[in-house]
């Protein structure tokens, strides 16, 4: 599509896009969330490594980021190179990118996320504490 079709198109939608704002200029409640993705935004695949602390042994995915970035890069190639269209790409991509989520999350009994449902067991003490992640 050529560019002049996306402005006017941009222009039908009412799409504007503005300048991003200096770091003195975003709003105080999100000012370290915002520093936090600039500094993600900063980081390189080539030196990226996940950092290896306490949490490490309760998280072990962490470990494996990198390499199911490069599995899933090389998985998006070779789709591209089979000229697959956006469903396509979709079905061939959808397991890999959400093979996180289906991780087994471990729940214990400490109040640190209160209102939070783990089971049945614990359905009968939301907002009490329990069901916390750990």
């Amino acid at each position: 599509m050529a560019s002049d079709d996306l402005r006017r198109l941009a222009k039908r939608h009412r799409i504007t896009f503005k300048p991003p704002l200096s770091s003195d200029q975003w709003p105080s409640a999100h000012r370290n969330n915002f520093a936090n993705i600039l500094k993600i935004g900063d980081q390189k695949f080539e030196s990226f490594c996940a950092n290896v602390d306490i949490r490490s042994s309760e998280e072990p995915w962490r470990e494996q980021t990198k390499h199911r970035a490069e599995r899933l890069a090389q998985r998006a190639a070779r789709l591209f190179s089979q000229q697959r269209n956006e469903a396509g790409w979709r079905f061939g991509l959808e397991n890999d990118v959400l093979q996180r989520f289906s991780v087994e999350v471990a729940w214990s009994d400490f109040p640190s996320f209160a209102g939070t449902v783990a089971d049945s067991r614990t359905a009968r003490n939301v907002g009490q504490g329990s069901g916390s992640l750990k």
